[in-house]
């Protein structure tokens, strides 16, 4: 296996014999060194940030619960589960978790629905004329056995 692309031997005489090219390339040789030392490091660091593993996790869980207190139940735990990833991945600071809940309630706001955006007229199955409003129109929020008739059309 070719562990070089430019022989050595070579590449020291081309600099030597051209030093303002040969030190330019020098200068991004060390660059990419450097690089490429701090991608192995980043490659073998661990996921989880060490702030999860202290206290058994409760300052962390406790830090994220009291930022999204003032978030709708609705979309609070959607919101405490990013925040969480973001920690682990330490993409945040727990000091930092009550200024910024609201970057992560928009980021939840805008990921996509699991359904996708649906319209209530539209059918429910391919082989089906029901739609959505159909189907929350019934009195019990659920299917009726006999709102369809054997055609998929409603009676």
């Amino acid at each position: 296996m070719i562990s070089e692309i430019v022989d050595t031997g070579r590449l020291k005489f081309f600099c030597s014999a051209n030093p303002k090219l040969g030190g330019r390339i020098k200068a991004l040789a060390e660059k990419n060194r450097v690089t490429s030392f701090k991608q192995k490091i980043e490659r073998n660091r661990r996921a989880a940030a060490p702030v999860l593993f202290r206290n058994y996790g409760r300052d962390v869980f406790q830090a994220i619960r009291r930022a999204t207190a003032s978030i709708g139940e609705w979309e609070r735990g959607d919101v405490m589960s990013l925040m969480f990833i973001a920690v682990a991945e330490n993409r945040l600071n727990l000091a930092d978790a009550d200024d910024r809940v609201e970057e992560f309630v928009k980021v939840h706001r805008r990921r996509p629905r699991v359904y996708g955006e649906s319209s209530l007229d539209k059918p429910v199955s391919f082989d089906s004329s029901a739609t959505l409003l159909d189907m929350l129109s019934t009195e019990s929020g659920s299917w009726d056995v006999n709102m369809m008739a054997s055609t998929g059309r409603r009676k």
